[in-house]
């Protein structure tokens, strides 16, 4: 922010020649052409950032390095074509056209490569800057590494082709031996902020491998390893009609030491996000549409209907409130997905601690209720986890790995989930249903949300009337949330849950043990579980019948 206001400030007041005295001190890791370009890049205005590819054209005629490179290993040529995915006018879209048809005119590289393997064709792809498009592709450019999935591919086949054809062996079996096939998924938790707002084309981005990535029974990447990346896109919602657009690519895997392995990845999930993701492109929300919230405005009405006027007369001012940006901050997690064979630098091998499996837990298991009831005596979830530990340690490691304990039912409570789904936000500290085991509600419960009520992580946990070794026993039902439903007639509103509940258990686990709070875990078979079921609101449970045991520290 700060960052941002001082460069407002030598705008307004500094010169062009000023300005190019003050990029040279104030960004050591570039020269005064790079840093005017990345400067214009990162400008909102379209006066000022023409201002600036001014300078950067003086520079350029007065001699400047065109092929020169900042610590991002980026050139001239890069930041010109990012600044003009922010080109929104004529004038400003021409004059980046000019500045890259001179920059080529004096010897720059169409191709170069910076550090994440991104060429000027790469972020152009994100533009709607034709122009540029066809002069880039004119003077022979193309993709770097980890965009061209086509390329990549194609040689993969030629070359184990061309190997089977004479009989070369081991070239076959080298071709073949990619540690990490295509269509592996790592999942991975973000460190640092990223948003439609407040990130633009370029920046970086970190995140880190959160459960261990495995090809069969083989553990190939550990949690904790480190993803590295840079953003791609990052559109805001500037009108009613557009959507809020973010694109990031990560293509590093970085092992302790200055190891790390090139990867060709997509993101293809953000977990309990309000957005979509289509071909890897995170797409904001479209502008509110009053008819889309009726049915809760009528719902209200038929539960409250005191209230429902003056719901119906807040939704002006929830428009304004409405928000479409797309923010993204440390925790919230996403699902890579690797696009080519890859051979890692490296091979971890080390996945969570397995605990023993001994009679006595395998009876204990086997021992506790395998679905809870709702008040009403009705079946609900069924129990998938057992988790070992005090009270203390539970809250602690919940808490560790991003869960929140939910707010009591009531009306208070209500009110906040009406406006949650109106607004199409998070409500990190929603109430969940009750249900019973043992003949009573839960003991402690636990969600994780995203940035929408409607998607949601949550566990509900009771405690055992038996110990395990003198420790306490919690058993739990875990399933998530994945959208809303009307339910009752048209008076009540649900949650639809994942029917593959094992899905949930696994995220449970690893979750935990991510936070080196636990101590290990294990799978115990439970025969008389049933595999195919429902739970209170109809919903399909799918599952092996296991039940995990974690064992905390």
């Amino acid at each position: 922010m700060l960052r941002t206001v001082s460069i407002f400030v030598i705008l307004l007041f500094c010169t062009p020649q000023d300005l190019t005295r003050q990029s040279s001190i104030t960004d050591s890791g570039r020269g005064p052409l790079l840093d005017a370009l990345y400067q214009a890049s990162r400008d909102e205005h379209s006066k000022d950032s023409i201002h600036l590819l001014e300078q950067a054209r003086d520079l350029i005629n007065q001699g400047a390095d065109v092929k020169t490179k900042d610590v991002e290993g980026r050139t001239p040529l890069h930041w010109a074509v990012i600044g003009s995915i922010y080109a929104r006018d004529e004038k400003l879209n021409q004059a980046y056209l000019e500045l890259v048809e001179l920059l080529i005119s004096r010897g720059a590289e169409v191709n170069p490569q910076d550090k994440y393997g991104n060429t000027p064709l790469d972020f152009q792809e994100v533009s709607s800057n034709d122009e540029i498009l066809y002069l880039l592709l004119d003077q022979g450019a193309s993709n770097g590494p980890g965009k061209d999935e086509t390329r990549r591919l194609t040689n993969f086949i030629n070359s184990l082709s061309t190997a089977v054809a004479s009989g070369d062996i081991g070239t076959v079996r080298r071709e073949l031996s990619a540690d990490l096939p295509a269509g592996s998924q790592l999942q991975i938790r973000l460190t640092t902020n990223v948003g439609s707002q407040i990130s633009r084309s370029g920046d970086p981005v970190e995140a880190v491998v959160i459960a261990p990535v495995r090809v069969g029974e083989r553990v190939i990447i550990a949690p904790g390893t480190k993803v590295q990346g840079t953003v791609m896109l990052a559109l805001k919602a500037y009108d009613d009609s557009e959507r809020a657009q973010l694109i990031l690519d990560f293509p590093y895997l970085l092992y302790r030491g200055s190891a790390r392995t090139w990867l060709a990845t997509r993101v293809t999930e953000v977990d309990n996000a309000k957005e979509t993701v289509q071909g890897g492109r995170i797409v904001g929300l479209p502008h509110p549409n009053n008819t889309k919230f009726s049915w809760g405005v009528r719902l209200l009405g038929v539960a409250a209907p005191l209230f429902s006027s003056a719901v119906q007369a807040g939704m002006l001012a929830r428009d304004k409130e409405y928000k479409r940006e797309i923010v993204y901050s440390p925790g919230v997690e996403m699902m890579l997905t690797v696009l080519a064979p890859t051979k890692l630098t490296e091979i971890s091998g080390h996945g969570w601690p397995a605990l023993s499996l001994s009679p006595g837990l395998i009876e204990l298991v086997r021992a506790q209720p395998l679905q809870t009831m709702t008040p009403k005596k009705t079946k609900s979830d069924l129990t998938n986890l057992m988790i070992i530990g005090t009270r203390e340690k539970i809250e602690a490691a919940f808490q560790a790995a991003g869960w929140e304990e939910p707010e009591k039912l009531g009306l208070r409570s209500g009110m906040k989930t009406f406006v949650a789904l109106a607004e199409e936000k998070g409500y990190s500290s929603a109430p969940v249903s009750l249900l019973l085991l043992y003949d009573r509600g839960p003991d402690l419960a636990f969600q994780k949300q995203n940035n929408t009520f409607a998607k949601r992580h949550h566990i509900r946990l009771w405690k055992s009337p038996q110990q395990y070794q003198e420790q306490e026993v919690w058993v739990a039902a875990a399933t998530h949330d994945i959208g809303i439903a009307v339910h009752r007639g048209g008076t009540d509103w649900i949650h639809l849950i994942d029917s593959k509940i094992d899905r949930e258990r696994t995220k449970v686990v690893n979750d935990l043990l991510f936070t080196g709070l636990g101590q290990g875990y294990v799978l115990i078979d439970r025969p008389d579980a049933p595999r195919d079921s429902m739970n209170a609101t109809g919903d399909k449970l799918e599952t092996d019948g296991k039940m995990v045991v974690v064992v905390l520290k």
